[in-house]
């Protein structure tokens, strides 16, 4: 049982979490870019999934959703370079090798025309106020590429 003191931290986390999202809420273009997210092995997460409402919240197409990838699968990476998102968003690597990681320096990658942004994997696996964060750093990467269709 939580004492009266983190109850009251509890609540006021929550309403920042709340006012950041409400404040994110009122600035969606009409222009979406299109957004990847692309992992280990070539996964990626579905739209009906917390990137995939991130993704959304920050302006832009989720290229899963394009796909019929609903709930997430694996993506190869030359449909992934067909496809030509807008921007492509990575997890960190961790250190050392790792064969499942390899995909994700592919040269491939590199001849996009969108951009490629890494942001942490806490910023997209929990439901955490970090989401907030991660949308802010999402809509600035949606900016950089631009609104002409």
């Amino acid at each position: 049982m939580l004492s009266f003191d983190q109850q009251g931290r509890a609540a006021a986390m929550l309403a920042r979490f709340d006012a950041g999202l409400a404040q994110l809420a009122d600035a969606v273009p009409a222009h979406r870019p299109t957004a990847a997210t692309y992992a280990a092995n070539g996964y990626t997460p579905g739209a009906n999934s917390l990137s995939g409402d991130i993704i959304r919240a920050a302006g832009f197409s989720h290229l899963a959703a394009e796909l019929g990838l609903t709930h997430g699968g694996f993506l190869p990476l030359e449909a992934l370079i067909l496809a030509a998102p807008d921007l492509v968003v990575v997890g960190e690597t961790y250190s050392g090798n790792s064969r499942a990681e390899e995909i994700l320096s592919h040269p491939a990658l590199t001849q996009l025309r969108g951009g490629r942004e890494t942001l942490e994997d806490r910023d997209w696996v929990c439901g955490l106020p970090s989401v907030v964060d991660a949308v802010t750093r999402m809509r600035v990467a949606r900016d950089s590429i631009g609104v002409a269709p």
